[in-house]
């Protein structure tokens, strides 16, 4: 299985999902590369599990599953 990243607006609504293809370091921060799942069905749907963070993408490969 692959990962999964998910883009989300601030009202916590599903922009975007991606398959994770690499995972970089740059000083103290990280960079996900991915490519984009057009059509997946959690796309334009309520994130199920919001939370406090204050970045808006989530690493969560078994919660969500590819189409």
């Amino acid at each position: 299985m692959q990962d999964l990243a998910v883009v989300v607006d601030p009202d916590w609504i599903v922009r975007a999902v991606a398959r994770v293809t690499a995972v970089s370091k740059h000083g103290d921060r990280r960079a996900v590369e991915g490519d984009v799942i057009d059509g997946h069905p959690m796309v334009g749907q309520p994130f199920p599990t919001p939370n406090t963070s204050r970045n808006s993408i989530s690493l969560d490969p078994w919660r969500l599953r590819q189409p």
